[in-house]
């Protein structure tokens, strides 16, 4: 239970205050008062080392320098993907959000195409427009060159556009939706309701702009998916005890 401070220690607030709300019932102002107050015990998952050297990174202005845009915004999660066990945090406590961007196409396109039996690391598409809109083709590549048929495996390392859009369209995108909420908890993805498509589009699913963005959280937890094939979820610490030693609250490896 190594002492933590700075923005794991606000990580593990924020885990526990939850935890003692959802799984035990307290009020918000309870669980506020039993965490700073109670005389809790809390067994963090922090790696004590790998924090310091993001602190140390982080303070140093120097990585960050200001541009013509003004002062570039950072954050980081580092997890062990076999437990889910956060080791460092940098840059806020997971409720920043923003697009994915081209680190959500793995998990949205490649990852169902591959569970669905539809493609092999060996599989060709097309590299090539899907359709043209306004006059112009589209999707684009971010280098703006179109290579013909590609692996699916060069694809996914040149992050493709035009293969990723078609892949989306084999696996259906409310199967895309449905595997990313449901299978990897990425809850920070809108559901289409009341005639709002949300994130069922394209846009959101093969080429990363959601509509209301995704926690770096969930993003990364949802990559430990990719490691043996199992979704650990992200945590903080592993229990917690009251002032007289009982276990409160407890996440276990594998959810076990």
């Amino acid at each position: 239970k190594p002492r933590v401070t700075g923005w794991f220690a606000d990580t593990v607030a924020a885990d526990v205050i939850r935890d003692l709300q959802e799984r035990l019932g307290y009020s918000s102002a309870q669980a506020s008062a039993l965490f700073y107050a109670g005389g809790l015990t809390v067994y963090t998952t922090v790696d004590e080392e790998l924090q310091a050297l993001v602190d140390a990174y982080y303070r140093d202005t120097s990585h960050f320098p200001t541009g013509k845009r003004g002062q570039p915004q950072s954050a980081l999660v580092l997890l062990d993907p076999r437990t889910g066990d956060i080791l460092a945090v940098a840059g806020g406590v997971g409720q920043k959000q923003g697009p994915a961007g081209s680190a959500i196409k793995p998990l949205s396109v490649f990852a169902p195409a591959v569970e669905r039996g539809l493609i092999s690391c060996a599989s060709v598409r097309e590299d090539e427009p899907v359709t043209t809109r306004h006059g112009a083709p589209w999707p684009h590549n971010a280098d703006r060159l179109y290579r013909g048929r590609v692996t699916v495996s060069d694809a996914l390392a040149h992050s493709l556009n035009t293969v990723s859009v078609r892949l989306l369209y084999e696996v259906g995108m409310r199967n895309s939706l449905d595997f990313l909420r449901e299978r990897l908890h990425m809850d920070g993805l809108v559901a289409p309701a009341d005639g709002m498509a949300g994130d069922l589009t394209v846009s959101s699913l093969a080429l990363g702009q959601q509509s209301r963005g995704v926690t770096l959280r969930e993003l990364t937890g949802a990559y430990t998916v990719l490691t043996d094939g199992v979704f650990h979820a992200p945590v903080s610490y592993r229990r917690v005890l009251d002032r007289e030693g009982r276990v409160l609250l407890e996440n276990r490896v594998g959810g076990e």
